[in-house]
């Protein structure tokens, strides 16, 4: 799984992240309806933006400094996955310890920090063409 967000902070800092993700399923019951799961899950998160320190107010003097930061994720995860003619769907939550987490940015007492928890709610819609058929 791969997503893209983007956070606006206080202080004129644009902070956005590339995530890879990959995550391990145990289904609590036949997946070919809907299904119940809870699994593991780790990645990659690549942390990038900018932040601007104000020299002089007053007269508008500014430094835009670029500031980037690798973290590995790692966690649990669980949802719900179901079919969906020829698809399948599912919500899904997880939660978990960002590894490298910390200080993206430090001066003149203005900090940027990415935090050590990593938090995601989300829907997936996958596909790949094959059919959900039922046994009467």
């Amino acid at each position: 799984m791969w997503r893209w967000t983007f956070f606006y902070g206080s202080d004129d800092s644009y902070i956005s992240s590339n995530d890879w993700i990959y995550s391990a399923k145990y289904f609590f019951s036949d997946n070919d309806e809907t299904a119940f799961y809870l699994g593991t899950f780790f990645g990659y998160q690549h942390l990038k933006g900018t932040t601007t320190d104000y020299s002089n107010s007053y007269l508008s003097t500014y430094t835009r400094t670029k500031v980037s930061k690798a973290q590995f994720p790692i966690g649990i995860r669980t949802g719900v996955r179901g079919g969906m003619g020829g698809y399948f769907g599912e919500l899904f939550g997880q939660v978990g310890y960002a590894v490298g987490n910390g200080s993206l940015y430090y001066s003149e007492g203005k900090r940027v920090d990415s935090s050590p928890l990593y938090f995601t709610l989300g829907l997936s819609f996958l596909g790949g063409g094959w059919e959900h058929s039922r046994s009467h």
